[in-house]
This record gives structure tokens, C-alpha cells and sequence, in this order.
């Protein structure tokens, strides 16, 4: 008689095993969702945790310089030390940068550091002083507009023709800024202040932007409200502008800055200017006066933007 071999019945696996597994899996990925984000994403910068900067593809990239305190060794050229920059610290030039004399060959390419930024919802909400209200006054088109590079531009180092000069506070010390105002800023402001609800939004410190405003709008008529580097996130080790924070109509929302890249999530919205270190024969913010003007009329601003043959958009498209 053969024998057959006896089977074994095979236990069917467990449907609530399954799902607690599932489950387990799921919170998993959320706690590694969390750290990677919070790796990547944070409400200030410091210099331990971003990448040293030496080029800007797009940008005008500024000299890198040591600048003395107040009454020493005013007005001569500064050797390059270990130290941080005390211009990106008052002037918010995107990310910290610690000068160095053996600087790594690292190129920042902003059309890369936009297509791969976190999603907006991996980003910890900002919490912003209180944006005053559109009332039947308030023009329905807003402008938003950077200030260092874009509207002036100041230097810790001696600029001869100077219009005018501050003193502002790091580290202990006091230090001298030198500032002059871009070509035609003033008639550019009177000008979008007739036809915009104007917001000033930098990524420089409060303390120093103040004293820029003050010169540019001494009777706080022009910006409607402004926004400083507490307003930014640091995403990647740059400063990082979010335009939902001011609560306004986006199709009718357009921003003027030399840095396209610190709107990432709104580069629709985007009119990039040229950076501005000093040229007397600059007209980009005069040039811009009618272009505005028109613009102003439009029922969707992004509609109008688009065809721009410098927008960023179509520059990241062809990319």
C-alpha cells in the first residue's frame, strides 16, 4: 500500500494581523516624514546648519568682506577671515555665509533649489503680526516689493557718494552702513503707491530695514506694511517669502525682486528684477513704471506675467 504524503493545513493568515502591520508601517513613515522635514525646514537660519554659498548663477553675487566696528579701521579693504559675515547678517542675503579662504567649489543653482523644495504642507506655519485689512480705500492690486538690492543698496565697507549712512548693532559691536538709493526709486514708489497696496517684505533684519523705510517713507505713507526676516522660513539655508500670509488675492498680487527664488511657491506672481550694486545709469524701476501702470488693469495678473520672456516660469520649463 503507498502511502501519500499527509498535508498540512496551512493556518490562514490573520486579517487584524495585516492591518495592525499596516498600521504600524503608516506610523512609521510619519515619524520619518516628520524628522525629514524638520531636517529641511525651520523658522530661522543659522550658520551651523546651512550650506556655504560662493556663487549665484542668476544673482549678482556681492563681495564677500570683513567689516570693521565703528572707529576702527575705517574705509580700508578687509582680509578674508573665519567668521560670519556681518553682511549677511544685517542685509539677509538668502543664507549665512561663513567666509573662508579654502571656500568649497559650490555653485547655487536656483532654478534646482525651487524644483526641489518641500510641498507647502511640510512647511510649520508663520506666525505674522496682524496684516491690516483691505478697506474701500485700499487699492485692489498689491505690490510686493524686496528692499536691499532691488530698491537700495548699503555697504559696510565706505561707498564714496553716499546719500546717506546708519549704524546698526552685531555681535557687540557697532557698525556704519553706507546707503544709496537706486535710480528713480522715489518717482517708481509715489508713482505704485497711487495704483497698489504696497507691502514691503525682505529677508533682512527688522532693525536694519527700519532704518532703510525710514528714508524711503518717512511719513509712512507709501508701504502699507512690512515684513522682516521673522516673517521668512528657512528652508535648505535660504530665507524663504510666503505670499498666503498676507491674505490677498493672489490673481491680483505681483512681486518685484532680484532673488526670483525666495517665492518658490509663487513664481506666477514674479516680475524678477536685475540686482543693484551701485550703477548710475540703472532705469529698470523707471522702465517698469508703465509696465506696471498697464499691469494694474489686468483682471489676472499670472495671465499677463506669464508671456514675460524673463518670467521664471518659463525659464524653469525650459530648464
Amino acid at each position: 500500500m503507498k502511502l501519500r504524503p499527509r498535508k498540512v493545513a496551512r493556518t490562514p493568515r490573520c486579517s487584524t494581523f495585516r492591518k495592525a502591520a499596516a498600521s504600524a508601517e503608516r506610523r512609521r513613515r510619519r515619524v520619518r516624514d516628520k524628522k525629514k522635514a524638520a531636517a529641511v525646514v525651520s523658522t530661522d537660519c543659522s550658520e551651523n546648519d546651512v550650506p556655504i554659498v560662493t556663487q549665484h548663477s542668476i544673482l549678482q553675487a556681492r563681495p564677500k568682506r570683513k567689516a570693521s566696528p565703528v572707529g576702527e579701521s575705517k574705509g580700508v579693504k578687509f582680509s578674508e577671515e573665519d567668521l560670519l559675515n556681518p553682511d549677511l547678517c544685517f542685509f539677509g542675503y538668502d543664507t549665512f555665509c561663513l567666509i573662508s579662504k579654502e571656500e568649497p567649489a559650490r555653485v547655487f543653482n536656483p532654478y534646482t533649489f525651487i524644483k526641489n523644495i518641500p510641498s507647502q504642507s511640510q512647511l510649520s506655519k508663520l506666525s505674522v503680526r496682524e496684516i491690516p485689512v483691505k478697506t474701500r480705500s485700499t487699492p485692489e492690486a498689491t505690490l510686493v516689493l524686496d528692499l536691499e538690492e532691488t530698491l537700495v543698496y548699503s555697504s559696510l565697507s565706505i561707498i564714496e557718494d553716499a546719500e546717506y549712512t546708519f549704524h546698526t548693532h552685531f555681535q557687540d559691536h557697532k557698525y556704519e552702513v553706507f546707503l544709496i538709493l537706486r535710480p528713480h526709486v522715489k518717482e517708481f514708489l509715489q508713482r505704485m503707491s497711487e495704483l497698489f497696496e504696497i507691502f514691503v517684505y525682505t529677508s533682512a533684519k527688522r532693525e536694519y530695514a527700519e532704518k532703510i523705510l525710514e528714508t524711503l517713507d518717512p511719513d509712512r505713507r507709501l508701504f502699507r506694511h512690512r515684513l522682516y526676516r521673522e516673517d521668512c522660513l528657512c528652508v535648505y539655508g535660504h530665507y524663504v517669502k510666503d505670499l498666503s500670509i498676507l491674505e490677498r488675492d493672489l490673481a491680483k498680487t505681483v512681486i518685484l525682486d532680484n532673488a526670483p527664488h525666495t517665492f518658490p511657491y509663487h513664481v506666477m506672481n514674479m516680475i524678477p528684477i536685475k540686482g543693484w550694486v551701485g550703477e548710475k545709469d540703472d532705469r529698470e524701476l523707471q522702465k517698469l513704471i508703465p509696465y506696471l501702470t498697464k499691469l494694474a488693469e489686468a483682471d489676472d495678473f499670472r495671465h499677463v506675467l506669464k508671456k514675460r520672456l524673463d518670467h521664471l516660469h518659463r525659464l524653469l520649463s525650459e530648464d
